[in-house]
């Protein structure tokens, strides 16, 4: 078995709001959704496994952190926010259909990553208190040959870790999504579904091309994108160093 993404993610402050049958039933169809659209990456079908807890077994590692945003948008129109932590592995058990029965390097990452989300030297770690999204990896690799790495190049003797780049670009990212108002989240979420002004304005409530146009750009839409792709092309590097 090769190398493998988990994604561990729960729902902000759960406790705190007052129809839990509602919540669950909000998470139930955004993971049937998922399972539907994504079945050809997964190990096991998605399913809430500890109170609002999920977990997410991917064979391409690369897609985490589009996994995590699947469920930030599902959800973001009912208010619901997250914390999601991933990592890379192999399993030490065998495959499953039920991601209960399976263990290994992987999941211990993902789950490493949630206890940095969710404990005390959380800001210390990831800086901004409106990052809830972490990538946990045991092995540090350099994104740089370490002989390569000069004082001329970086003005310190520090030397630069692939993860490091990817949780900064993540973090800079979770910061852009954080300042986005409902309305910018929801003409963001339509145009994303839509792929055109005109089609959002067909199949929505937005009536104006500058309206849509204007949310966008607001949104910073395209630099969250971009953002995205450059995780994905980070974590594909480094899956590949990896194996």
């Amino acid at each position: 078995m090769g190398l493998l993404g988990v994604v561990i993610m729960d729902v902000v402050d759960s406790r705190k709001r007052k129809n839990r049958a509602e919540l669950q039933s909000i998470l139930q169809n955004s993971i049937e959704q998922f399972n539907n659209k994504y079945q050809h990456l997964l190990i096991a079908p998605t399913t809430i496994t500890l109170g609002d807890e999920w977990q997410v077994v991917l064979k391409d590692p690369s897609q985490c952190y589009n996994v995590v945003h699947f469920f930030q948008k599902a959800l973001w129109l009912d208010e619901i926010n997250i914390h999601a932590g991933f990592g890379m592995g192999t399993l030490s058990t065998a495959e499953s259909k039920d991601i209960r029965q399976m263990d290994g390097s992987c999941f211990h990452s993902a789950r490493q990553a949630m206890t940095i989300l969710k404990g005390t030297q959380r800001r210390k770690i990831l800086g901004s208190r409106h990052n809830r999204v972490y990538f946990h990896s045991d092995k540090e690799i350099l994104f740089l040959g370490e002989a390569a790495v000069t004082t001329e190049l970086l003005g310190s003797e520090q030397v630069v870790a692939i993860q490091d780049l990817i949780n900064t670009l993540i973090q800079n990212n979770e910061i852009l999504k954080a300042r986005m108002t409902l309305k910018q989240r929801k003409v963001y979420i339509d145009y994303l579904k839509y792929g055109s002004y005109r089609k959002v304005i067909e199949f929505s409530d937005e009536r104006s091309l500058g309206n849509i146009s204007e949310k966008l750009n607001a949104a910073e839409f395209t630099t969250i994108q971009r953002n995205h792709e450059l995780v994905e092309a980070l974590l594909r590097y480094y899956s590949l160093l990896r194996r």
